[in-house]
């Protein structure tokens, strides 16, 4: 039929009639909503307009109080117009997560109670035998379920900007922002009404629809987030943001695959958001047009006497069935595996789950105990399944950390070497908006990505390769670790480690027939991976597009092939530029440059001259530097470099470098009150205020004592940084030995007291009763010295390793002359029999005797 002939046979007519007595009926609902709304908006917004004005607004405004006192009449005026115009857009934009719950709290009321009808005998038989086809039925009521939400919606939409107008805030300043809201709320609302509409058509009585929606709702987040916990936790090789970033499988599925998911991930990034909402909703929209086709076809189908029953169709049953069961059985796997990491409590697991889910639904279809088990082959197969899944993870029977892909596939790869950036942190980079300026942090991973691109795909696969030939060893060692039994004869041993920034770990084992000296040498056939080992991240770009990652653990000790491949790597241009954002920069970019030595920044710069110098002899050195250099050496100093933009930023809102979106806004306060900032607009504060500002948001870079370009700038800027860690510029250095007074199972034992004390402090003055060890005399602190290396520093490098352990972990504190407070460690290697002499009497008050 045309358009044309529809209406000449009054088929709308029919509809408005229809829709009018739907209505009638469903008056209470149109009051629920009315004063859902009500309290929601208007209401909501002049409580808390009320409780701001009470606070001097200041959830809006990060003015201080002398600020807002030193304003005048006509600029607290305005201060007050932008702050409530602030509150205004909070609770009015999009993103609103109160907006969500109410908005699926609408959808599920409205559509259960558009179609309960059909699940009511009776009901049925009276609709089904009026002179009106079912399309038109189903068309009246699925109208009004979007018709009366809607209408509600925008009644309090014009109570709010009512109530707005009372408060003096005018529409103008949101307007634009509630018709984005308005719109997009009502989309998505659309999208879970048709998902609810939907499930009432599929089942036969409400309680099964509200299960059905349940389902339908959670299912697929439910889903993704057992998944992604298996793969997290089985996948050894995966990286560690792998499953919960964006573009991961997993993600992927709450976001495309639940209408409420997707629902919530828009609300929640809505304020990232600057191309706008067209592709979005439009997708959407196609989504609810395919949901309404859907549910029509449905009740076209839908059997006369499906109402009363569990499901309205009965081929339907046996694949929710399933897929509910082997649901709730990986759940259980998951459970139990959490609890005890062992095949036997998985498996264990994977059954309960899929027989009590099986059992479960059974009852729901049937309501009958005595069909628990009537379906025994789908029970059965549902088992195998759940125990398949689970042994395909924990075995890797997908070849998931085992995959590596041929050189000739690959287009470039990328390489993140934890030793080479454990330094890095995230860096604050000035973003402009059309409100102002807001300060967003690019991650060094987010650099690594978007600069590195590697082609020598030989030595980035013999990295891999032996990452994948150690897990191989590994993985099934650390996975089955809880499926043997302890021994017995183990019990008197304890594992003491040293763990490192980046995840590496150094251990010593000790007991009561342990090593007796304060120092260790290294043991004989010691696994040097714990002390050579890094984690490796990996990115290949394929030829076809995809992008696969994937992260190991690799020894690096120079003996191994790996090695080698990792310095051919690091020699590359590519490499280097890719990791280290520093090369990337010109003099022209960057305001403000430091160094410092110790824990105070001995030069600050903000002159042109000067940072051009600095940043091209760093950039030399650090191109320049080889493997070998930095295994033989550890930083002497660390440099700062920070761009021009991030210094005018933090001028311009006197230091802040927060990453929020109040910001942007607090720009825009001092901008429309015309207050001055502490320096002028686009002018780079002076030094002193720019190392007092930054503390550690910008990253440190290294200095090495082979970076001869570095040093001979700084030598005429007047550092001499290699100078600094040196016996006089010291006052004391103080040992913590209280590791020394724990058991073999690394539990701590009191100190010495008493006499006990007294005869530690007379065989060895430096004692302290704290359990430390106190050094003031400039003939100590020359023997110590050249034995401690300042912790922060070597820290930085990650590949400078002592051959010899020690065997207790003895935190060291170095008071440098120009009053800093320097951490530093022991270096083994450097233990002369004079360092040891100053130990003395250690071992002994601990319950050990002295070494032979």
């Amino acid at each position: 039929m045309t358009l044309k002939s529809l209406c000449s046979k009054g088929v709308f007519a029919k509809l408005w009639r229809l829709m009018k007595e739907d209505m009638k009926r469903r008056v209470w609902v149109i009051a629920l909503l009315l004063l859902i709304f009500f309290f929601a908006m208007p209401v909501n917004l002049a409580l808390t307009l009320e409780n701001a004005q009470r606070t001097g607004y200041s959830a809006y405004s990060l003015l201080d109080f002398m600020q807002k006192k030193g304003l005048t009449p006509e600029q607290y005026q305005e201060f007050v117009k932008i702050c409530k115009t602030e509150a205004v857009l909070d609770q009015i934009s999009y993103g609103n997560g109160a907006m969500v719950t109410l908005f699926l709290a609408a959808a599920v009321i409205v559509g259960v109670t558009g179609f309960s009808y059909l699940h009511n005998r009776k009901k049925v038989d009276f609709y089904h035998s009026i002179p009106v086809r079912r399309e038109m039925i189903f068309a009246a009521r699925y109208l009004n379920g979007l018709l009366i939400p809607a209408a509600a919606y925008l009644t309090g939409c014009l109570l709010f900007v009512a109530a707005a107008a009372a408060y003096g805030v005018s529409p103008d300043g949101f307007i634009g922002q509630m018709a984005v809201g308005f719109g997009m709320n009502l989309l998505y609302y659309s999208l879970l009404y048709g998902t609810v509409t939907a499930a009432m058509m599929m089942t036969g009585n409400v309680a099964v629809g509200l299960l059905g929606t349940t389902v339908f709702f959670a299912f697929f987040p439910l889903a993704a987030w057992i998944l992604a916990n298996y793969a997290s936790t089985f996948f050894v090789t995966a990286p560690d943001d792998v499953w919960n970033i964006s573009q991961s499988p997993y993600t992927w599925m709450l976001r495309r695959l639940s209408p409420l998911g997707a629902y919530i991930w828009s609300a929640a990034v809505a304020g990232e958001n600057r191309g706008g909402y067209l592709k979005e909703a439009v997708k959407t929209a196609f989504a609810w047009l395919a949901l309404t086709g859907v549910s029509l076809e449905l009740y076209r189908l839908r059997p006369l006497e499906a109402a009363g029953r569990a499901m309205a169709f009965k081929r339907t049953m046996a694949p929710i069935r399933v897929l509910m069961v082997l649901l709730g059985g990986l759940g259980g796997g998951l459970f139990f595996w959490a609890l005890q990491s062992q095949v036997k409590w998985g498996i264990f697991g994977i059954a309960v789950g899929i027989v009590l889910t099986h059992c479960i639904i059974e009852i729901i279809y049937h309501l009958d105990f005595k069909k628990l088990f009537s379906h025994r082959l789908q029970l059965a197969f549902c088992l195998a399944a759940g125990v398949l899944v689970f042994c395909g993870y924990r075995y890797d029977w997908y070849g998931y950390d085992s995959y590596m892909p041929k050189a000739e596939e690959i287009a470039y790869s990328s390489l993140e070497i934890s030793n080479d950036s454990r330094f890095l942190v995230s860096e604050p980079m000035v973003e402009e908006k059309e409100e102002g300026k807001e300060i967003k942090y690019r991650t060094p991973r987010e650099f690594v990505r978007e600069h590195m691109k590697l082609t020598d795909s030989e030595a980035v696969l013999a990295i891999a390769q032996a990452g994948c030939d150690y897990v191989k060893e590994s993985r099934e060692m650390n996975l089955a670790r809880w499926e043997e039994e302890l021994d017995p004869g183990e019990a008197g041993l304890s594992v003491v480690s040293d763990v490192y920034p980046d995840g590496t770990a150094v251990s010593v084992i000790g007991g009561a027939d342990g090593p007796a000296s304060v120092f260790v040498a290294a043991k004989e056939g010691a696994d040097h991976m714990n002390i050579y080992g890094s984690q490796v991240t990996i990115s290949y770009t394929l030829k076809n597009g995809r992008t696969v990652r994937r992260q190991y653990w690799v020894n690096l000790k120079d003996t191994s092939e790996a090695y080698k491949a990792y310095e051919t790597v690091y020699d590359q241009e590519a490499y280097k530029r890719g990791l280290y954002p520093i090369l990337t920069e010109t003099p022209e970019q960057i305001g403000y440059a430091s160094c410092q030595a110790g824990a105070i920044d001995s030069l600050r710069t903000t002159e042109r001259d000067e940072i051009e110098r600095l940043l091209t002899a760093y950039q030399q050195d650090l191109m320049a530097q080889t493997i070998k250099e930095r295994r033989k050496e550890d930083p002497v100093a660390s440099l700062q470099f920070v761009r021009k933009d991030v210094c005018r930023y933090m001028a311009e809102h006197q230091g802040e470098l927060a990453n929020r979106a109040s910001a942007c806004y607090e720009e825009k306060v001092r901008i429309a009150l015309g207050l001055d900032r502490e320096g002028v607009m686009g002018a780079i504060p002076p030094a002193e205020k720019m190392g007092d500002y930054l503390t550690d948001a910008a990253i440190h870079w290294p200095v090495y004592p082979s970076f001869t370009n570095t040093l001979k700038v700084l030598e005429t800027l007047g550092q001499r940084p290699e100078t600094y860690f040196v016996p006089e510029n010291t006052v004391s250095i103080s040992i913590d030995v209280s590791s020394a007074f724990m058991d073999e199972y690394g539990v701590s034992e009191e100190l010495p007291q008493g006499e006990t004390l007294s005869a530690l402090q007379r065989e060895n003055p430096h004692y302290q009763e704290t359990g430390s060890l106190l050094f003031d005399a400039p003939k100590d602190i020359e023997t110590l010295m050249p034995a401690l290396r300042n912790r922060d520093l070597a820290d930085m490098n990650g590949l400078c390793k002592p051959e010899k352990e020690l065997r207790y972990t003895m935190p060291v504190s170095v008071l440098m002359k120009d009053g800093s407070d320097i951490a530093a460690t022991l270096w083994p290697d450097a233990i002369t029999p004079e360092i040891e002499a100053l130990f003395a009497g250690i071992a002994e008050a601990a319950g050990r005797p002295a070494q032979q």
